[in-house]
């Protein structure tokens, strides 16, 4: 008799990772891709097999959505940007065309065009910033339109998305301020996450963990 193999947890933190190797290296074959994918993500516990990532990039590429498409010039008419916006579109345009695996999305270049403001006293640094967090925060958004669209599970779908949509924007304050958070936020935070499923605490900010043991580490020293 065939033992059937368990086949292993794959949390949302790993999916959406999956989602977005899918979306940025459209190129690569399914199994060079799969391969990729079960080399490079950092899996919590046993890696999915070949074939199971190979179904999953099937299902993302078959997203059937026009904001996933390249941007250029002409998607003006049905996605305006405002004129002071545009710079900035173009300037990540450009940079995703010399650095990127993959064209500038009408969704990224509508987050450029929402947050292009915030990092302008940061020019050296300005365009890499601007998209890294535009493509951050464009995954994010098409994780959850996915989930919306795929889901069974319906229950706790308004939580989770409200938490992630919370997470973003506690996510791009670190970004802007660039230093840790306050002692209160760490607190409510910490409050706020007994009300999150446990997939949604694995993505806990890494540079929370970090202030919160140095500051551990600080108020032994003064003990």
């Amino acid at each position: 008799m065939a033992v059937k193999r368990k086949r292993a947890k794959i949390t949302h933190k790993e999916e959406t990772m999956i989602l977005d190797y899918s979306r940025r290296f459209r190129k690569l074959g399914r199994t060079q891709l799969a391969e990729k994918i079960q080399a490079e993500v950092k899996w919590s516990g046993k890696p999915p097999e070949i074939e199971v990532l190979e179904k999953k990039i099937s299902k993302y590429r078959k997203i059937n959505d026009p904001e996933e498409e390249p941007w250029d010039m002409s998607k003006l008419d049905k996605y305006p940007i405002p004129p002071e916006a545009l710079p900035s579109v173009i300037l990540c345009y450009v940079y995703r065309l010399e650095h990127g695996d993959t064209l500038l999305t009408v969704r990224e270049a509508k987050w450029v065009s929402r947050i292009y403001a915030i990092w302008k006293d940061k020019a050296e640094e300005y365009v890499k910033a601007l998209d890294y967090i535009a493509s951050f925060l464009a995954l994010g958004e098409v994780s959850m339109e996915f989930i919306e669209r795929s889901s069974t599970r319906n229950r706790d779908l308004a939580t989770l998305h409200s938490n992630l949509r919370m997470m973003n924007v506690i996510w791009l304050y670190g970004q802007i301020t660039r230093k840790p958070p306050s002692e209160e936020l760490v607190r409510w935070i910490k409050n706020k996450m007994d009300e999150w499923p446990e997939e949604l605490k694995a993505q806990f900010p890494d540079w929370f963990r970090e202030a919160d043991n140095e500051r551990s580490h600080n108020q032994a020293i003064q003990e």
